[in-house]
């Protein structure tokens, strides 16, 4: 039985030079025998993408490549030589971070192995070492084991092989994962340690707060994400001479609240425009409230059972133009208040000096279900001198 060689990365011009005569599995102990006359590094031409390298595993895997590239995995060379210790950070990243299933871990583990990694444990080693059987095998249809490289030849021919581990003390490779986080690896020897600790822990947090509240917040807040972009977009909706003074932020709170970020019913657009967002999609508005309400949303969000009933009537209000929202903030000890949230408009009814209400300067949007609005940021406003 052959060990595969994989054929997205064999070239007719330079095949001849690197590809392994192949060996039964009788002629060697380890995945890697195949190719261990092999140079250690391909050449060009035959060097690909992490995120190819993955499309071709399966498509749609190279959403997966940031967990490679986390852990300084760059191109196919890098693939090659990734070892049992990296598979298993690799791993942990791809299950916590990218949301990788069973399916997909078993799928990358076995294109791992039939391009030549070695992912054996010591005492896996040991067993083949002993003439076992290699640690990860496929049962074909009469009951008979082949090596992991032989799958694609044992799916072809329709066996329905099954992957099972050949040795009772070996866990299988969807449960054996390591907890987290995983250990720090060494992801250059240039590095100091100090500077692969502090990447390794970036690298963990960042890709946990995609799963996170953290993540989903980011995401619906795109183009204030953080504090100068808020600063820059305060200002820029107060372009209008008519609306009065200029008003400025003095501190600004992200409000992360994970149950509130899931409920909220996003729309597949968010149009900076609020006039475009109108009747199609989601925009950025402001909420003014007097200071003994701040808590309350900054907690729970705006909730349609302490709505007011205004001139569009009882609804959750919000407006293009903070200046607008002042006029909602009663004056208190502490300061004013208001929200920076993100609106679903699809449903909202709009009052504005082009329409027949009260407001002969600024844009005003209502809307009546407290899944359309989700707040973003708390903003503490300067006095004015």
């Amino acid at each position: 039985m052959a060990w595969l060689w994989p054929t997205p990365w064999t070239q007719a011009s330079a095949e001849d030079s690197f590809k392994a005569t192949p060996r039964s599995v009788s002629e060697t102990s380890s995945p890697r025998s195949d190719i261990s006359q092999r140079a250690d590094r391909l050449p060009p031409a035959l060097v690909g993408s992490v995120s190819d390298w993955l499309e071709r595993v399966k498509k749609g895997y190279g959403r997966f490549a940031v967990a490679f590239e986390a852990l300084g995995i760059e191109d196919t060379n890098d693939i090659h030589n990734i070892d049992r210790t990296i598979f298993e950070h690799v791993e942990t990243l791809l299950r916590d971070g990218c949301g990788a299933k069973s399916m997909h871990l078993k799928n990358i583990h076995i294109a791992l192995l039939e391009y030549g990694c070695n992912l054996r444990t010591a005492s896996e080693e040991a067993t083949a070492a002993e003439g076992g059987v290699p640690f990860l095998a496929l049962k074909d249809a009469k009951g008979r084991l082949a090596p992991v490289g032989a799958s694609h030849a044992a799916a072809a021919s329709g066996s329905g092989a099954e992957l099972e581990s050949a040795a009772p003390h070996v866990a299988s490779v969807a449960t054996n994962v390591p907890p987290m986080p995983p250990p720090r690896p060494l992801l250059r020897q240039s590095d100091s340690s100090v500077a692969r600790a502090q990447q390794w822990d970036e690298v963990v947090s960042a890709m946990a707060a995609q799963a996170t509240g953290s993540g989903l917040w980011n995401r619906l807040a795109r183009g204030v994400e953080t504090e100068q972009e808020l600063l820059d977009f305060f200002r820029r909706r107060q372009a209008s001479e008519k609306g009065g003074k200029i008003l400025h932020i003095a501190s600004a709170v992200k409000v992360v609240n994970n149950a509130a970020l899931s409920h909220f019913a996003a729309t597949k657009h968010l149009h900076l425009h609020p006039m475009k967002a109108h009747k199609t999609g989601d925009t950025l508005l402001f909420h003014g409230c007097p200071q003994v309400a701040a808590v309350n949303i900054q907690a729970d969000g705006l909730k349609i059972g302490f709505a007011s009933n205004g001139m569009l009537g009882r609804g959750l209000y919000g407006a293009p133009d903070p200046r607008k929202s002042l006029q909602y903030c009663k004056d208190s000890p502490n300061g004013r208040f208001m929200f920076l949230c993100r609106f679903n408009l699809k449903e909202a009814k709009h009052a504005g000096p082009e329409t027949k209400h009260r407001n002969s300067i600024f844009d005003e949007f209502c809307i009546y279900d407290e899944k359309h609005v989700v707040v973003l940021w708390m903003l503490k406003l300067k006095e004015p001198r």
